[in-house]
C-alpha cells in the first residue's frame, strides 16, 4: 500500500519554502477554511475549533484549492466557485481515500465477515464523514468498480461490477451489507 497523503507534511513543505502562510483561528459565518492570497504569499486559515481529524480534511481541502491553481476570487461568478468546491471536494476525497485502497480494504473486510459501513470508512483513514461519503461515492461509480477500475489500473483480477440498486442502497443506507459483498466479489468472466 502506498504512504497516504499527509497535507501536514504538505503544509510544512509549503510553509518551509515560503509559499503559503498558514493560521489557525476562530472563523466566523461557517467557514471551516479558507485560502486567499496574501502580500506575496497564499494564507490558509483552518477554524481551531475543529476536531484534529476535520483539520486534517479542511487543509487537504485547501491544498487541493492551491494544487488545482484554481483558487475563487471574490468576483468569480457562483456557478463557477460551485463547480469547483465539488471538483475539490472530490479530488480531496479521492486523494485522502484513495479508490483503491478504499476497495482492497473493503473487500478483506467482507472477505473477513467484517462490515463496511461509513464510520468504519472514517476511522480506517480517518477522514470526516463527508470525506467518507464522497470517497465512497467515487469508489462505487461505474467508471471505478467493476472492470473500470481494473482497466485503469492495470490489473487483471476481474470483479463484479456493482448493480444500481446495490449502489444508491449502500450510500443511502451508508453500508454494503450484502449487496456490497456481491460488489466485490470475484468473478469467472468467461
Amino acid at each position: 500500500m502506498a504512504q497516504p497523503f499527509d497535507p501536514w507534511e504538505t503544509l510544512a513543505e509549503l510553509v518551509d519554502a515560503g509559499t503559503v502562510v498558514f493560521e489557525q483561528a476562530e472563523i466566523d459565518g461557517g467557514e471551516l477554511g479558507f485560502i486567499e492570497r496574501y502580500k506575496t504569499h497564499w494564507r490558509i486559515v483552518i477554524d481551531d475549533r475543529l476536531t484534529a481529524r476535520e483539520k486534517r480534511c479542511v487543509l487537504a481541502h485547501e491544498l487541493m484549492h492551491l494544487s488545482r491553481s484554481r483558487v475563487m476570487e471574490p468576483w468569480c461568478p457562483s456557478q463557477l466557485e460551485e463547480v469547483e468546491e465539488l471538483r475539490v471536494e472530490m479530488e480531496t476525497a479521492g486523494q485522502l481515500v484513495p479508490p483503491r485502497e478504499l476497495l482492497m480494504w473493503a473487500t478483506q473486510t467482507l472477505a473477513t465477515g467484517g462490515g463496511v459501513t461509513l464510520e468504519a470508512i472514517e476511522d480506517r483513514f480517518d477522514v470526516t464523514h463527508d470525506v467518507a461519503l464522497a470517497a465512497l461515492s467515487i469508489a462505487t461509480s461505474p467508471w471505478v468498480s467493476g472492470y473500470g477500475l481494473l482497466r485503469a489500473l492495470g490489473e487483471n483480477l476481474p470483479l463484479a461490477p456493482i448493480p444500481p440498486t446495490a449502489l444508491s442502497y449502500a450510500v443511502t443506507d451508508h453500508t454494503f451489507g450484502a449487496l456490497g459483498r456481491a460488489a466485490f466479489t470475484a468473478v469467472d468472466p468467461s
